[in-house]
């Protein structure tokens, strides 16, 4: 029989999990990142048999979340591949740097960086935020469903985006 989650026990594991967050520096949006703490916590918890006074139980949960965070994160990279065949890294034989080089991460020039934004935030909401989820490394399939695009449309504007990004070059 499972037993019902009390109101201390549930304020102890909010807590627990956003220090956990802040300590170890999980990178998953705060609602994904809560309800996997839960699910692991939960699971955990069913198999314990001890309590939340014992000495060991927050060491064991820390372990649990951080072994299960370790899968999600896994699970989650499974489908990124940064050289892609859309992909904006690639050279194109007129260029001789990947359009990947100019993005803020890997260039060290603020003016560089202020007019790379300023680009791209001149390309349009959409395209802006297609830039920002491919330079956070998220795979298609995932942008498709975070911008509520088919594929049909987000390749189209990918292609765009990929010329926009060479006549950038060329200016």
């Amino acid at each position: 029989m499972k037993k019902k989650l009390s109101e201390y026990e549930i304020r102890q594991v909010e807590k627990f999990i956003l220090d956990l967050k802040k300590e170890y520096g999980i990178k998953l949006n705060w609602d994904d990142y809560r309800a996997e703490a839960w699910i692991a916590y939960l699971e955990m918890k069913n198999g314990y048999k001890y309590t939340i006074s014992d000495s060991f139980y927050w060491e064991s949960v820390e372990k649990c979340l951080l072994k299960h965070f370790e899968q999600v994160i896994k699970e989650k990279n499974r489908g990124f591949n940064q050289y892609n065949t859309s992909s904006l890294n690639k050279i194109n034989e007129n260029y001789k740097e990947e359009v990947g080089t100019l993005c803020c991460g890997r260039n060290d020039d603020f003016v560089n960086k202020i007019a790379w934004r300023g680009f791209v935030r001149s390309l349009g909401k959409t395209k802006c935020d297609i830039v920002g989820l491919l330079y956070a490394g998220e795979d298609d399939r995932y942008i498709m469903r975070k911008l509520h695009m088919d594929e049909i449309d987000y390749f189209k504007l990918k292609r765009k985006l990929q010329n926009d990004f060479f006549s950038y070059l060329k200016s």
